[in-house]
This record gives structure tokens, sequence and C-alpha cells, in this order.
């Protein structure tokens, strides 16, 4: 499944930034927005779900919604260290 790739990939970028992945993350992004549940749960709290009717990636963390296109989300996520999965 695609989606436990991404998750994969993020946790082992976690471990080494030097990576450069950026090209293969927003890809799995991108065949993430075909899915109905969760992308993964974020690390402390939260997840991340695709909004299909807003065309963007909604992150869910306690009371706060942030809403993304895939480019910002997967710079938020690679360059920023935001938005982690659960290991």
């Amino acid at each position: 499944m695609d989606l436990e790739k991404l998750k994969k990939l993020l946790v082992d970028y976690s471990r080494d930034p030097g990576r450069i992945i950026w090209g293969e993350v927003f890809h799995l992004f991108h065949l993430a927005k075909k899915f109905t549940q969760p992308l993964y749960d974020l690390d402390p709290a939260g997840d991340i779900i695709y909004d299909p009717a807003r065309r963007l990636f909604i992150v869910r963390a306690l009371e706060v919604h942030i809403h993304l296109k895939d480019y910002e989300l997967v710079d938020a996520v690679l360059y920023q260290g935001r938005f982690r999965p659960k290991k």
C-alpha cells in the first residue's frame, strides 16, 4: 500500500535528513489523494486527510485544521520538520 510506503519513507528521512526524496514524497502524496482514510497519524497527536472537494490536504492537530496544497505539505514535512508520522 502506498500509504505505508509514504509513512516508512518519512520515518526513514527523519533518521537521515540528508537524503534527497522530495520528488518521491510528492508522488506518494499525489497517489494518496485517492484514499478516503487518514494518510497517517501525527506525532504526538492528530492526522492528515485529503479533502477532494477543496483539493487540499488537511492537517488535523488537536483543535486546529491547516489546509495545504500537496507541494506545501511536502515542504512542511521534509524541510520544516512539521507533521511527521508517529513511529
